[in-house]
């Protein structure tokens, strides 16, 4: 009873882009590594990805970070970037950061590559989808392939509120938070706030896995994240959300992986 009840307020639904036909998507990924080996290896097996898979990608390789920045400072765009953390000249902290707040895209993919393992906490406010560790094998890019996949698919997902006689229509990429209080939930995007009726548990029944339960009153969007302590979650905006004891093993695990 309390489900179906539920989910009179709220929908959760797919909007195909109009200017987009099936199968005409074309799935551009790049790679940039300063060993030429290494970019050969990643590049074919990439191929081989989408050939088993039936996609229509596209592999840009490059060899130093500044080319790779360049490219993207045009204007060019790219949906996954496999990323070398230890390049010559540009590491790949400083072109995370040239993406993320420079150029302010947190909707690439970065999956960052490097053969030691000691970088993981710098990379947090990168909000990478992975850190692979050298030599990388298939099942490793097909493994984190398919997630990233699977994150570009709910890009079009859209939260559908139902109030009285209107319909409110929100992209889920756009939700920072949803917030609950007195059997009422908000969600707050970085221009907005909408009330409806209903229950948190429900929400996030209904939402991606990019969102995360961090307190009984708060459903985060993890590429929202700035940084993270144990006692609590800063966006980006600087906002403070609090982390209950109930979820902070959980969190830690989603946010900074398995330490």
């Amino acid at each position: 009873m309390t489900t179906s009840r539920t989910k009179r307020f709220f929908m959760v639904y797919y909007s195909h882009p109009k200017d987009k036909r099936k199968g005409k998507n074309m799935l551009s990924i790049g790679v940039c590594d300063d060993e030429v080996q290494t970019c050969m290896e990643l590049e074919q097996m990439l191929y081989t990805y989408g050939k088993n898979r039936k996609l229509d990608l596209h592999v840009n390789v490059w060899n130093k970070g500044e080319d790779l920045c360049s490219f993207l400072e045009k204007g060019d765009t790219l949906q996954i970037l496999f990323l070398d953390i230890e390049l010559i000249t540009m590491n790949g902290v400083q072109i995370g950061d040239f993406i993320r707040n420079k150029l302010d895209n947190y909707e690439m993919s970065i999956i960052y590559i490097s053969s030691k393992t000691e970088y993981v906490m710098q990379l947090f406010k990168m909000t990478p989808l992975d850190f692979l560790v050298k030599p990388l094998n298939f099942g490793m890019i097909e493994e984190v392939m398919d997630r990233g996949l699977h994150k570009e698919s709910q890009k079009n997902r859209v939260f559908e509120v139902k109030r009285k006689s209107n319909r409110i229509r929100v992209p889920l990429k756009d939700v920072k938070y949803f917030y609950s209080e007195n059997k009422k939930v908000t969600i707050v995007t970085g221009t907005e706030k909408i009330d409806f009726n209903g229950k948190l548990k429900e929400v996030q029944k209904h939402v991606s896995e990019n969102f995360l339960m961090i307190h009984q009153s708060f459903l985060i969007n993890k590429e929202y994240v700035g940084r993270y302590s144990y006692e609590e979650v800063v966006m980006q905006d600087g906002e403070i959300l609090p982390v209950s004891q109930t979820y902070r093993k959980n969190v830690r695990k989603q946010l900074l992986g398995s330490q």
